[in-house]
């Protein structure tokens, strides 16, 4: 934890001056035009962090986003998966910090026992109701997506401290050559932050169909298929496609 940082949940202030030089020194280095101003009193949604606001900084987007969260859509209608095996193997913590912060919590054995005591599960644990099932299966994947992030954040917030040490305190003896090794993992490191909420979202945006699609009670086993088909991105659940295709 960074000095000065007496309670977990300090240390995310980001001031609107230290923003906005930010924003810009991106924009300039790395190509991107500015956007117009928007006027303070445009209409936007009450239900969105991103409404329309005086200030011209507002941050570019990596063109590799959208290819990204294309890519883990596209697996999705494969196969979801929490997190990619080969990237999170390497990432390995203490034992403690795995069980009380990084693991999926488990159903314990009495609370099974007793499920199945009142009849609530079969022989075999699982829940007697299709969509309890599904949903406490889903809701188990979608918070092991959210652990994996959490773990490869971590080492985000260690290595931006060693070199913000290393920038405040010229006696930290962090060579150049360590830093500029730790700061060829940011890329990386990010990227695998990002595609962990990508793997979140297309997991919670798939679910939710198919709990809205289950809920009109299509008979036909070829419409059901082409819903869960439908593209992830944009503000439509159903890629604007839900009428066209009952």
């Amino acid at each position: 934890m960074s000095e000065g940082d007496d309670q977990p949940l300090f240390g995310t202030d980001i001031p609107k001056e230290v923003f906005d030089k930010a924003v810009e020194i991106l924009r300039r280095h790395l190509g991107f035009s500015q956007e117009e101003e928007v006027p303070a009193s445009s209409s936007g949604s009450k239900l969105t962090i991103n409404k329309p606001t005086a200030s011209k900084s507002t941050l570019p987007v990596d063109v590799k986003c959208v290819d990204r969260f294309k890519a883990i859509a596209a697996d999705r209608n494969r196969k979801w998966s929490a997190y990619s095996r080969a990237q999170n193997v390497s990432f390995r913590v203490e034992d403690k910090q795995w069980q009380d912060l990084f693991k999926t919590p488990r159903v314990p054995q009495w609370a099974g026992d007793y499920l199945r005591s009142i009849g609530a599960t079969s022989s075999n644990w699982k829940l007697k109701s299709s969509p309890s099932r599904r949903s406490l299966r889903s809701f188990q994947q979608i918070d092991t997506a959210s652990r994996v992030g959490m773990k490869y954040s971590s080492s985000l917030l260690l290595i931006a401290e060693v070199l913000s040490r290393s920038l405040r305190q010229p006696s930290s003896h962090i060579s150049r050559k360590e830093a500029s090794m730790l700061i060829s993992l940011l890329g990386p490191l990010s990227r695998r932050v990002f595609d962990q909420f990508a793997r979140v979202s297309a997991k919670t945006v798939s679910d939710r169909r198919q709990i809205i699609v289950e809920s009109v009670r299509l008979s036909q086993e070829g419409i059901k298929r082409r819903f869960w088909e439908l593209p992830i991105l944009g503000e439509d659940i159903f890629a604007g496609q839900f009428e066209s295709m009952l």
